[in-house]
């Protein structure tokens, strides 16, 4: 809770909430991360498109209105604007690639991904295209998530069958920690809030555990029923849903966690032009689900899980993008 707090005292709306804290601090482990959290949301809703968090040097509240990928054909890491008319206009961010797995830290200015044999990172703050470093060296690496809040970087290990992680807030290189052992683990998502670790195993299976507790932590089996070829994911822990990729069926589907687990009643959200979705990100703010698609009618698209479904998609970028994050 100590980090939650440092993050919202940046904020433009942080001393509106400050009251809070004293509340905060008495309550549970499991009720501090999700009274944080609602305190993040309402304080990007009280400051407009504007993330609960601020440069910790100038003190600047934080938008995420870029989105960010690597792209395959150019090996380079782009961003573009998508605040603005859409499909967006690319910069590239560096020359280091290529990724198959990235996330943006918002609150710290990096951004991170995986291009052979290592995890690298550079700094979004300065000019770019940025200087990279390397913060852990590792094969075999699917892909990457941020807890932000936790300061760690979590990642598959598709050698050993594992999800690892590593404390990116210290001296690097970082060391490896041994999170849960899996089948055939893909893709990853993290629950800050109630404090999961999510998986796609061998695109057949939805899994997660605990990172609250002693690791290796116990694996759980969230979804069996109509995953297919699944490799992106994602996790809204507001709403309760996990959200995946079918690259079977070309959906993008989600389902309930909060009920019976596992989850038995899968809701496709859009169904056109998801063709083999990869990477996933959710904008909890303004509703919006984003995907790349990594073959046929390739690129980054978006639409509004909010309204009817399945929504809309709109194309937001044209490439062959594996995976995607939201920066400023």
């Amino acid at each position: 809770m100590r980090r939650v707090w440092k993050v919202l005292r940046y904020s433009s709306v942080g001393s509106f909430f400050a009251g809070l804290f004293f509340v905060i601090q008495g309550c549970s482990i499991e009720r501090e991360g999700t009274l944080a959290f609602i305190l993040l949301l309402l304080m990007q809703f009280c400051s407009g498109p504007v993330m609960p968090a601020g440069d910790a040097d100038t003190g600047a509240p934080i938008t995420l209105n870029r989105i960010y990928w690597g792209d395959q054909d150019t090996t380079d890491i782009h961003r573009c604007l998508i605040t603005g008319a859409l499909p967006c206009s690319q910069e590239v961010v560096s020359t280091q690639g290529p990724a198959a797995g990235l996330d943006v830290d918002f609150v710290r200015g990096f951004v991170y991904w995986n291009p052979l044999g290592e995890l690298l990172r550079c700094s979004i703050t300065g000019s770019l295209p940025c200087v990279h470093e390397t913060v852990i060296t590792v094969s075999n690496v699917e892909g990457i998530e941020l807890d932000i809040v936790n300061g760690f970087l979590y990642w598959v290990d598709r050698v050993g069958n594992e999800i690892r992680r590593c404390d990116i807030t210290g001296a690097l290189p970082c060391v490896s920690e041994l999170v849960a052992n899996s089948a055939t683990p893909n893709h990853i998502a993290v629950d800050e809030v109630n404090g999961y670790v999510y998986w796609t195993n061998d695109g057949i299976l939805i899994q997660r555990c605990s990172i609250s507790g002693a690791l290796p932590c116990s694996v759980e089996t969230v979804l069996t029923t109509g995953v297919n070829q699944s490799f992106g994911i994602a996790v809204d822990p507001v709403g309760g849903f996990v959200y995946y990729g079918d690259g079977g069926d070309d959906d993008i589907i989600r389902c309930s966690i909060t009920g019976v687990i596992p989850c038995v009643t899968p809701e496709v959200v859009a169904n056109t032009q998801a063709d083999h979705p990869n990477g996933l990100e959710l904008d909890l703010i303004n509703g919006f689900v984003y995907w790349a698609a990594d073959s046929g009618t390739e690129g980054i698209r978006r639409c509004s899980y909010t309204g009817p479904l399945p929504c809309t998609p709109v194309l937001v970028h044209n490439g062959d993008v594996p995976d995607i994050s939201l920066g400023p």
